[in-house]
C-alpha cells in the first residue's frame, strides 16, 4: 500500500499497525522532500519496521514499478486527480485522495471492473502536493 507524502512517520507507523496489525504487508512511501524520506526512513526502520520501502519524489508519479496496489492514501492534495495514481490501482482496489487546490474534497475511488467510481466524503484541509520543491 503506498503513502505519497511520509512526512510524519508516527503517522505512518499508526497506518501499519490499525491496518494490518501482523505487519504482513508491503507499504511503500513517496516523499518528495529527500531528507523527509529518509528521516521517515530511518526511524521507522529503528522502530523494527521492514516492510515499507520509501522514494523521494514526485507524488503525482506514484511509484510505477510497485504497482499495482490494493490500496493508496495521499497525504497532500493535488490539485486535480493525478491519472497516473489511477492506473496504478489494482482492479477492486481502492484509494483515498484529498483533491482540490483551494476548495479541497476528500475523496475515495473504487476500481470497478466497468472503471473508477468516485465517492466524494467531505471538505478538508490538506498541504498541497506539489510537483517539485523550491529550497532556494
Amino acid at each position: 500500500m503506498p503513502e505519497v507524502s511520509s512526512s510524519f512517520s508516527f503517522q505512518f507507523q499508526g497506518k501499519i499497525n490499525r491496518v494490518w496489525p501482523d505487519g504482513q504487508c508491503l507499504f511503500v512511501s513517496v516523499q518528495i522532500q529527500y531528507r523527509l524520506a529518509k528521516r521517515a526512513e530511518m526511524t521507522l526502520n529503528q522502530l523494527g519496521y521492514g516492510n515499507i520501502s520509501f522514494r523521494s519524489g514526485d507524488g503525482h508519479l506514484g511509484w510505477p514499478e510497485a504497482a499495482p496496489f490494493d490500496k493508496i492514501i495521499v497525504t497532500a492534495a493535488p490539485a486535480k486527480l493525478p491519472k497516473v495514481l489511477l492506473g496504478q490501482l489494482k482492479p477492486g482496489g481502492r484509494m483515498i485522495v484529498p483533491v482540490g487546490r483551494w476548495r479541497q474534497e476528500l475523496v475515495l475511488i473504487h476500481h470497478t471492473p466497468d472503471g473508477c467510481r468516485r465517492e466524494h466524503l467531505m471538505p478538508v484541509r490538506f498541504v498541497p502536493m506539489v510537483k517539485r520543491l523550491n529550497l532556494d
